[in-house]
């Protein structure tokens, strides 16, 4: 959400918002979701690496896509993640 100052500059009010505010906005994101959130801004890199639970859902094509997909996330991921299926 951008919003417009009284200087008429663009102000990114999400981005603003405190880190546990955003990871409990990502929370309501299933995993690949909440990994594709890293590209909408610098701050928000490393954001889903702190998230307590994550959400598995059947968007991955094969068992092996899976597979990688959870190895990677859990090698980079903090430790504390709670594993949850949900869809």
């Amino acid at each position: 959400m951008v919003r417009h100052n009284k200087d008429n500059k663009n102000e990114d009010i999400i981005s603003n918002l405190i880190d546990c505010i955003l990871i409990h906005i990502v929370s309501f994101l299933n995993a690949k979701e909440v990994v594709q959130t890293c590209i909408l801004s610098k701050r928000w890199i490393n954001l889903w690496k702190s998230l307590p639970t994550l959400t598995l859902c059947s968007y991955f094509r094969t068992k092996e896509t899976f597979s990688v997909f959870l190895s990677q996330f859990l090698s980079l991921c903090d430790g504390s993640t709670t594993i949850h299926t949900r869809c």
